[in-house]
């Protein structure tokens, strides 16, 4: 048998079998690499989740006095309300929804991929004996696959998830702050004990917010 240019010495009788450990292996590595690619950028977004949505809440709570008043356009009171509210706890919810707590679990996904890369690799070049995969590797790991995917890429990486709280849900709503801010804003309708905001300089703050990637 041949393999990248090189002969192997597997015995003929014994071929069927490697090929079949082989695709199994082969077949579960790229099982965990989707598993450790989605609890990569649920991570990333659970860090971004602390601040990416800061600047939008901080448009409609100058804009609608804490999500009480939509002096500008009143028709959109309702809607201003959802969207702060939304936004002022989007640190809090998008950084659940985008968290993958279970330690042993990972730890279990990182060790097999690694062991089964390095089986892939040294059979590949036909270098002998071929590592040993250990047994707690030997599993199917669609059901952890799938576990992941429910929680992290549904509910975290993906931007169309509609789940209240969600990283997707929080980006719509900072979205829709860019219109919601500027409609509700009318500075001489404001209570006295807010602080000015000039409409220029709420202008800054919802640019700046939409400058930054979700």
């Amino acid at each position: 048998m041949k393999m990248e240019g090189r002969a192997c010495s597997f015995d003929l009788p014994t071929l069927s079998g490697i090929f079949r450990r082989y695709i199994k292996y082969k077949n579960t590595f790229l099982s965990l690499n989707r598993i450790t690619s989605w609890i990569r950028i649920a991570g990333n977004k659970k860090i971004k989740s602390a601040t990416q949505f800061n600047d939008a809440l901080d448009a409609m709570e100058k804009s609608t006095v804490g999500g009480t008043v939509c002096p500008g356009n009143p028709v959109l009171l309702e809607e201003a309300k959802k969207a702060y509210t939304t936004l002022r706890l989007c640190a809090s919810t998008a950084s659940q929804k985008c968290t993958w707590d279970d330690s042993e679990t990972l730890g279990l996904v990182t060790d097999c991929q690694t062991q089964i890369r390095n089986y892939l690799n040294k059979f590949k070049v036909c270098e002998e004996p071929v590592p040993k995969v250990d047994l707690k590797c030997d599993i199917d790991f669609r059901p952890i696959e799938v576990e992941v995917k429910a929680k992290l890429r549904i509910g975290c990486i993906d931007e169309d998830d509609v789940s209240p709280g969600s990283f997707g849900d929080c980006s719509r709503n900072q979205k829709a702050a860019a219109y919601l801010a500027v409609q509700c804003f009318l500075c001489n309708s404001l209570p006295t004990t807010q602080a000015p905001v000039g409409k220029h300089n709420l202008k800054k703050i919802i640019n700046k917010s939409f400058s930054k990637k979700p």
